[in-house]
C-alpha cells in the first residue's frame, strides 16, 4: 500500500510539473476516442443494422414449410437467401474496416500517447523504437483478445450447458491474464524487444498485488465517472462535457500512474 500511495503522489507531482505535456496527452486521448467514435458510427452501427435485418428475416421464416429432407432448397433460408449472404458480407467488411482502424489508431495514436507518458518518467526514451515495440505488442495482444472474445461469444451463443459455462470461465480468466501481462509489456516498450517479455513476466510474478491494485484503482475511477455520466446524461450539456473531459483525463492519469508503478518496481 505504501508503494501505491508513493506512486500516486509521484504521479500528481509529474502532472503539476508538466502541465503542457499533460494537456497534449489529453488532446491526443480525445483524438483517439474521436477517431474510434467516428469509425464505429460508420462501421459498427451499419454492421449492427445488417445483423438485426438478418435476425428479423430469420424470425419471419415459416419453418412449417421446410422439407426436413432438403432444408436448403425448401425454405430453411426463406424466399431470399441472398439477403442473408449480402448482409453477412457487409457485416464482415464493416468489422474488418473497424478492426484495421482500431489497430492503427491504438498502435500509432495511443502509442504516441504512451511514448509521451513514458518520456515524462524516462527522458532518454526514443520515439521510433518505442512505437515499433508498442505497435508489435499491441497487434499481438489485440489479435489474441479478439480470438478469445470470438470463441467466448461462440460458446455462449451456441450452448448453455455447464461445460460451455466452464469453457467461458476459462476463456475469461485467460483474457484477464493476457490483458494483465500485455499492459505490463506495453510499459516496457522503451526497452529492447527481446528484453520486454522477460521483464514483463518477471514483474507480473514479483509484484502482482501492487499491479492489480493499480489496475483496480484505475477501473474504479472510470466506473465512478461512467456512473456519474449515466445520471447527468440528460440534465445539462456542459456538465456532461465537463465530466467527459474528466473521464478522458482519467485515462491520461491512469497511464501516468501505471508507468510510474512499473518504473518504481
Amino acid at each position: 500500500m505504501q508503494s501505491i500511495l508513493s506512486s500516486l503522489k509521484q504521479s500528481v507531482n509529474i502532472i503539476k510539473k508538466n502541465k503542457s505535456s499533460v494537456l497534449i496527452l489529453l488532446i491526443i486521448q480525445l483524438l483517439f476516442f474521436g477517431i474510434l467514435s467516428f469509425s464505429a458510427s460508420k462501421t459498427l452501427v451499419p454492421a449492427l443494422t445488417s445483423f438485426v435485418d438478418i435476425r428479423e428475416y430469420m424470425d419471419n421464416i415459416d419453418l412449417n414449410k421446410v422439407d426436413p429432407e432438403s432444408p436448403f432448397t425448401s425454405g430453411m433460408l426463406g424466399d431470399d437467401p441472398l439477403m442473408i449472404y449480402n448482409n453477412a458480407k457487409q457485416i464482415v467488411a464493416y468489422s474488418i474496416t473497424f478492426i484495421i482502424t482500431f489497430l492503427l489508431s491504438f498502435a500509432l495514436i495511443n502509442g504516441t500517447s504512451w511514448y509521451l507518458t513514458n518520456k515524462l518518467i524516462n527522458k532518454k526514451t526514443k520515439f521510433l523504437p518505442y512505437i515499433l515495440n508498442f505497435a508489435l505488442i499491441s497487434v499481438i495482444y489485440l489479435l489474441l483478445f479478439g480470438l478469445i472474445l470470438f470463441n467466448l461469444s461462440k460458446n455462449i451463443v451456441f450452448g448453455l450447458s455447464s461445460i460451455v459455462y466452464l469453457l467461458a470461465l476459462i476463456l475469461l480468466i485467460l483474457l484477464a491474464l493476457i490483458t494483465y501481462f500485455s499492459f505490463i509489456a506495453l510499459a516496457f516498450s522503451d526497452k529492447e524487444l527481446k528484453q520486454i517479455p522477460k521483464k514483463a513476466f518477471s514483474l507480473s510474478i514479483k509484484k502482482p498485488s501492487t499491479l492489480i491494485t493499480t489496475f483496480l484503482i484505475s477501473i474504479a475511477i472510470k466506473i465512478i465517472l461512467f456512473t456519474i455520466i449515466s445520471f447527468i446524461l440528460e440534465m445539462n450539456f456542459w456538465l456532461l462535457v465537463f465530466v467527459l473531459l474528466i473521464l478522458t483525463f482519467s485515462f491520461v492519469f491512469a497511464r501516468i500512474f501505471f508507468n510510474v508503478v512499473v518504473a518504481k518496481n
